[in-house]
C-alpha cells in the first residue's frame, strides 16, 4: 500500500532531499507541546525535517465541549508526558488567544530550522517549566537567539494559511502530523510515526 510513497521517498534521497513530518499544532495546547519536544527528539539524527506549522482555530464551531477538552487535554497531556519521564508544569489549560502572538510568529516566519527550534523551546517553556503569564518580552528575546533579529509581524493572515493547508491535508484536530501522506495524532502515535519513517527509509544513520 505504501510502495509508490517508499519510491518516492527513494527518489528523493537520490536527489539529496530529506523527509519531512509536517506537524499542525496550538501553543495553548499541552498535547501540542507533547508532541513537538518529543518529535524534535526522536527525529534528531535522521534526515527528516520537522516542520511546524501553528494554528488557532482547530475546533468545530460552536462546539460545546471546547471548554471540557481543554481541561482534559492537561490531564491527557501530563500521563503521555510522563512515559518521557517529564512533568507539566502547568495545571490549568490556556486560551489561544494567550499564545497567538507566537502562533503568528512563527507562521509568519515559515518552517525552518531555526525557527524549529524556537517552536520547541517556547513549547517546553509554556508547559514544562512555567506555571504563570506568558513573557512576551522573554519570548522575543528567545526569538532573538534562536533566529535572529526581531520576531516577524505578520498578523492572523500566515496562522489563516496554516489552517487551510492543515484542512487540506485532512487534520482536524491538533496535533496532528503529516508524514509523507499520511496522518497521525502526533502526541500519541509517536513510535508509529517513527516506525513510517523507517518504512520509508528515512532511518536514523
Amino acid at each position: 500500500m505504501r510502495e509508490p510513497a517508499k519510491a518516492a521517498a527513494a527518489a528523493k534521497r537520490l536527489r539529496g532531499g530529506r523527509g519531512q513530518v509536517e506537524l499542525f499544532f496550538a501553543f495553548d495546547d499541552p498535547n501540542s507541546a507533547v508532541a513537538l519536544v518529543e518529535l524534535d527528539r526522536r527525529i534528531a539524527g535522521r534526515a527528516v525535517d520537522l516542520l511546524p506549522f501553528p494554528v488557532l482555530e482547530r475546533d468545530m464551531e460552536g462546539d460545546p465541549a471546547v471548554e471540557a477538552k481543554r481541561s482534559y487535554a492537561v490531564v491527557d497531556a501530563s500521563r503521555i508526558a510522563a512515559r518521557s519521564g517529564v512533568s507539566l508544569s502547568r495545571k490549568q489549560p490556556l486560551r489561544p488567544e494567550d499564545t497567538a502572538f507566537l502562533a503568528e510568529w512563527v507562521a509568519a516566519a515559515g518552517p525552518s530550522s531555526a525557527v524549529k527550534d524556537f517552536a520547541v523551546a517556547a513549547a517546553r517553556t509554556i508547559w514544562f517549566e512555567q506555571d504563570g503569564p506568558l513573557d512576551r518580552d522573554a519570548f522575543a528575546e528567545s526569538w532573538r537567539l534562536a533566529v535572529g533579529g526581531t520576531p516577524p509581524v505578520g498578523g492572523s493572515d500566515p496562522v489563516g494559511s496554516n489552517e487551510k493547508r492543515m484542512k487540506r491535508r485532512g487534520a482536524y484536530a491538533v496535533p496532528m502530523a503529516w508524514v509523507h501522506g499520511r496522518l497521525f495524532f502526533a502526541h500519541d502515535r509517536l513510535d508509529q510515526i517513527c516506525d513510517e519513517l523507517d518504512l520509508l527509509g528515512w532511518r536514523p544513520r
